[in-house]
């Protein structure tokens, strides 16, 4: 018996063309793989204030209960120099950003 190495016609085409909707039905099932996440300015802004308040150290209970308290019975006392000082900082601080 003789082997020849000669390709048949018809299963050549029909593994070329196996080959061929194998390779275009995982090039889909990998595009459909990736997820998007489109987030709004007001989330993105949100976002990065929650990660700036979680960097904050925690508030003590002792000082704000005193707080509560003195304002309660209204022994509380608003420092002016103070909170002008804050707000010229502040505004600043805008005009740079």
């Amino acid at each position: 018996m003789r082997i020849v190495n000669q390709p048949v016609p018809g299963v050549t085409k029909a593994y070329n063309k196996q080959i061929n909707e194998n390779n275009t039905q995982s090039s889909v099932r990998e595009d459909s793989k990736h997820d998007e996440l489109a987030m709004s300015d007001k989330a993105r802004l949100f976002n990065i204030a929650t990660r700036a308040l979680s960097q904050l150290p925690p508030a003590e209970e002792k000082n704000l209960d005193q707080l509560k308290a003195s304002v309660k019975s209204g022994t509380y006392e608003v420092n002016n120099a103070e909170v002008i000082e804050k707000i010229w900082q502040e505004s600043i601080l805008d005009k740079r950003i």
